[in-house]
């Protein structure tokens, strides 16, 4: 089984408390990933992970879900995270777009999501729990761009 370590500092500069260190370590274990480089044209969207159920006779992509999810760019870009894929649009369907600032690289630790029917602004802690479904990146910038993911089970 191999595995991903994830080392992070983050050096905060108070005046008033001087240098703050904080550190974090995590390592998880997979066994399934997919690691990709693309370039991404200037405003240009592409779907970078969107699952078919295994089994199917057109799955397009070996890992169905994810328990490890890196995204790194040379510039900015938007990653739009679908959930409930499939579901009746602005029923079901839940989009949700980050800013991934040039790079930063963006992390998530589980596909774990929820689908929420509330109204607009409110959060329901008692939502369905599901997962993401789909992802797509967009550069919104006015020169190409490299998108580096990874994704692992």
């Amino acid at each position: 089984m191999a595995s991903a370590k994830i080392e992070t500092t983050l050096t905060l500069t108070d005046l008033a408390s001087g240098i703050l260190p904080v550190s974090t370590t995590k390592t998880i274990t997979y066994t399934e990933k997919i690691d990709r480089e693309i370039n991404l044209a200037t405003v240009t969207a592409e779907t970078i992970w969107d699952p078919i159920p295994a089994g199917s006779a057109s799955a397009s992509e070996f890992v169905t879900d994810f328990d490890f999810l890196y995204i790194w760019a040379d510039g900015n870009c938007d990653v739009e995270f679908t959930c409930n894929e499939g579901g009746t649009a602005n029923v079901t369907q839940r989009l949700s777009v980050m800013r991934v600032a040039a790079n930063i690289p963006f992390i998530l630790a589980a596909d774990d999501s929820t689908r929420s029917h509330g109204a607009d602004d409110a959060f329901v802690p008692s939502a369905t729990v599901d997962v993401i479904d789909k992802i797509r990146v967009y550069n919104p910038g006015t020169a190409a761009i490299t998108v580096r993911f990874i994704i692992a089970t």
